[in-house]
């Protein structure tokens, strides 16, 4: 693992490297932007917003990875692993739980050997667990280590009972990465169940199977609520030379929710 982390080191510090991938360890000339399908409007309250385009975070013009297809908020996340949990704790005693897991993330994990590492969605196949986010009842309470559970939220009508079912397997002081899309000037969440059809919420939520729009403080009060301390992770626990490389955006948030009794 060291000589791992001292490779990456090593290929952030050369003048040579014009982007990396933190994911796929790869040097790319440039990231891809995001798909034009991606790019359009919402009205909400009678004003117009990008909702992809003025995300917290998002990087348009450097989306995904040519590679291995990571997006930026992927590329986030590995740095992140890499960076902080990975150097803390030893992975061999991680259990670690990843919803939807994303492909090319999943093979980054792949790298490293946890104690126990489990995938789980309710549609996806090739999943080790078959899990309704609301009700992960084949997880014991206190369970895991860490959890990575990402924009998965905005697609649930009870996100509270996915965040209480998400604070209830972990162990104690135990935490996980949660995001979702935050729409920046948004006062408050979005949202109205009576908005059923497809149509209905790409005009309202940006996306044909999204039922809500997130404002920053809106998912903060949700999340601690629920009894999570909230963690935010930005450039600054990095650096703009490392996010620049990385194709992430200095706004950037990454939310890292702990368990506390």
């Amino acid at each position: 693992m060291v000589k791992l982390f001292n490779y990456i080191k090593n290929y952030f510090i050369s003048e040579h490297v014009n982007k990396f991938c933190p994911v796929c360890q790869s040097k790319v000339e440039k990231f891809m932007p995001l798909s034009e399908q991606f790019r359009g409007k919402v009205v909400i309250e009678n004003k117009e917003y990008l909702p992809y385009l003025e995300a917290e975070m998002l990087n348009a013009n450097e989306y995904s990875c040519p590679k291995c297809g990571a997006s930026d908020r992927e590329r986030f996340y590995a740095l992140y692993l890499k960076n902080y949990l990975f150097k803390r704790y030893k992975t061999e005693n991680i259990k670690m739980v990843h919803f939807a897991p994303e492909a090319s993330l999943r093979n980054f994990l792949n790298i490293f050997t946890f104690s126990e590492y489990r995938t789980a969605d309710l549609m996806m196949d090739k999943v080790d667990d078959k899990a309704d986010l609301t009700n992960l009842h084949m997880y014991k309470d206190n369970y895991f280590d860490f959890f990575i559970c990402s924009h998965m939220l905005e697609h649930i009508i009870d996100d509270i009972s996915a965040m209480k079912e998400l604070y209830r397997i972990l162990k104690p002081n135990a935490k996980g990465i949660l995001v979702v899309p935050i729409l920046e000037g948004l006062n408050e969440i979005h949202e109205d169940v009576a908005i059923t059809t497809e149509v209905e919420r790409l005009l309202n939520f940006g996306q044909a199977d999204h039922v809500r729009m997130y404002n920053k403080n809106g998912y903060l009060k949700r999340l601690t609520n629920v009894g999570f301390k909230v963690h935010e992770i930005g450039y600054k626990e990095f650096s703009k030379n490392i996010f620049e490389q990385s194709g992430i955006t200095e706004k950037s948030i990454l939310y890292i929710v702990e368990k506390v009794n």
